[in-house]
């Protein structure tokens, strides 16, 4: 008995009692039994201890490995194959061949496992149990699948278990009892993907500057606690779905702005996807990016006098009375600029909106539109005065084309470049004349005097049968003004015509007209140039016609004294 005993504590695990001895089974490790007539734990004859791992199976006593040879057809479940040949088992025993370890488990657990029972296997059941062993849910195969292979699907739906660590265990129940296998830790995953599409208030363009279709870059936050994020799309309406790349921490999509109606300014919506790698499918969330494919509207240009008490109902140019403005005229530009969606580049580059004057022999000035602010992008109304004598409104005689051009602030596909949409009004025509005023007179009526603009100008006619008798002249170089009343007019030793009646000296400093007359009989007030005044140096001829005298009066033109 105590060599029983000896072998009982070292092969078979005996748990004894106070006494030394066991009791029942319930003192024994498995396989041992309880030999209640010698009170020790003892191996059944052609079992195994301790029990064989996986792979293998109990054949007299013996673990021998199933899993190097091919039986055909597939040996019982009483039996197991062993060296091409179905060797009858003597001991019980099952292993899990799926999961394996570590495995992420889904809504439903595919389970499989080999079992073998002396006498053939009643049936397999498999368990998911809690870390702690509580059973979690169990399915039962009560027929293999082949010979020894047993599976079954285990239902996880209704289940308050939280995703995370758990163990699979297989039961094999066969006419002498149950066994089960070693247990199999998994973890348990049926949460889907977590989708944040953030909002973006940019505004992209339908189109690249060049035509190309402007992909936007859409970047998506995608998480999955458990086995990962398999895989992600975008997808617009019912078109195809546009496979994400994970760019670490974030997935991106290229979204086709061309997708977008064209001419529109608004939200092109989509959706996105994503799968785990055990197959959760996220329901899809919605998000969406502004299109622009409308440059920024420009209207209600208008063109008149500053001067005027309140501006014209008209849109257009409103010129003067006469038809034309003067070149010293001050005048008002103004106008509304409209974008709802980009909104108006108002600063940086593109500059401010812009107007361009092209002025007569194809000179141009562009002057940026003041008044447009940052807080203004979506409208705005601008308005700029100025003299068509300064240098930026180009002063000409003829019609001045005006244009208003503005930017908006689409952006390419990456939300940083710019891809603006440029707008230009329609052509308005401002007609600009340096002639204040004309009359006509008759071939037989002379108008008498001389003018003297304080710029340096002397403007007079001849009258009589002199050779020069029609020329207007400035002053001579030597700065001298020769004049006779009555008499011939002599200026540097040459008979330049006979000047009537006392001459009159204009006022009026750079702003006063210089009068006088022309071929056809007209009799003019021409304005002066202020970048180039007329002096001594740069004195010039201008013909007039017959019997025509260069009018005196520096005034109104109501006043001027015709005879």
């Amino acid at each position: 008995m105590n060599r029983i005993l000896g072998i009982c504590l070292l092969i078979a695990g005996c748990h004894v009692n106070v006494a030394g001895q066991c009791s029942s089974n319930a003192d024994c490790t498995d396989p041992a039994r309880c030999d209640t007539s010698q009170h020790v734990c003892v191996v059944p004859q052609d079992a195994c201890y301790p029990f064989c791992p996986s792979g293998k199976a109990c054949i007299a006593g013996t673990c021998q490995d199933t899993t190097s040879g091919a039986c055909t057809p597939a040996c019982p479940s009483d039996k197991a194959c062993v060296n091409n040949s179905c060797q009858p088992v003597t001991q019980a025993s099952v292993f899990l061949t799926s999961p394996v370890a570590n495995d992420f488990v889904v809504a439903t657990v595919q389970a499989s496992a080999v079992a073998f029972a002396p006498g053939g296997v009643s049936s397999v059941r498999f368990e998911l149990r809690s870390t702690a062993g509580a059973v979690l849910a169990s399915a039962t195969a009560t027929a293999p699948v082949s010979g020894s292979s047993f599976a079954a699907s285990i239902p996880l739906a209704g289940i308050s278990v939280a995703d995370g660590p758990a163990v699979i265990v297989a039961v094999v129940v066969y006419a002498g009892g149950s066994r089960e296998s070693a247990p199999v830790s998994v973890n348990l995953d049926r949460t889907p993907p977590v989708i944040n599409v953030a909002a973006d208030t940019n505004w992209y363009a339908r189109t690249l500057p060049g035509g190309a279709p402007n992909i936007i870059v859409v970047t998506v936050p995608i998480t999955d606690a458990g086995s990962g994020v398999a895989s992600a799309f975008l997808q617009v309406g019912t078109g195809p779905k546009i496979a994400g790349t994970f760019v670490s921490p974030n997935w991106q999509f290229q979204l086709d702005a061309t997708q977008a109606a064209p001419g529109v300014e608004a939200p092109l919506a989509f959706t996105i996807g994503a799968t785990d790698n055990v197959g959760n499918q996220a329901t899809p969330v919605g998000g969406s990016r502004n299109v622009d494919d409308v440059a920024p509207l420009i209207a209600h240009v208008k063109v008149y006098l500053a001067s005027l008490a309140s501006p014209p109902t008209a849109d257009g140019v409103t010129p003067p009375g006469s038809g034309s403005f003067l070149y010293t005229d001050n005048i008002t530009i103004s106008g509304e600029l409209t974008d709802l969606g980009a909104g108006l580049a108002v600063s940086g580059a593109p500059p401010n909106p812009s107007y361009v004057l092209n002025g007569i022999g194809g000179s141009a000035v562009t002057v940026a539109i003041a008044g447009c602010t940052a807080a203004q992008t979506t409208k705005c109304t601008f308005s700029v005065t100025g003299s068509l004598r300064a240098a930026t409104f180009l002063a000409s005689s003829g019609t001045i084309t005006l244009t208003v051009g503005a930017d908006d602030l689409a952006l390419s596909g990456d939300g940083v470049t710019p891809a603006h949409h440029h707008s230009v009004s329609t052509s308005l025509g401002i007609p600009v004349t340096r002639v204040k005023w004309s009359k006509t007179i008759s071939a037989l009526t002379s108008v008498s005097g001389l003018a003297i603009h304080p710029d340096g100008d002397v403007i007079a006619a001849g009258v009589g049968a002199a050779a020069n008798s029609n020329t207007v002249i400035a002053v001579h170089p030597d700065g001298t003004i020769y004049w006779q009343v009555g008499t011939s007019w002599y200026a540097n030793n040459s008979h330049l015509g006979q000047i009537d009646n006392a001459p009159s000296i204009g006022a009026g400093g750079n702003s006063a007209p210089i009068y006088v007359a022309t071929v056809g009989q007209d009799l003019v007030a021409i304005n002066p140039n202020p970048t180039t005044p007329v002096t001594p140096a740069t004195a010039r001829l201008w013909q007039c016609g017959l019997n025509a005298v260069g009018q005196a009066m520096h005034s109104t033109p109501a006043v001027a004294t015709i005879t």
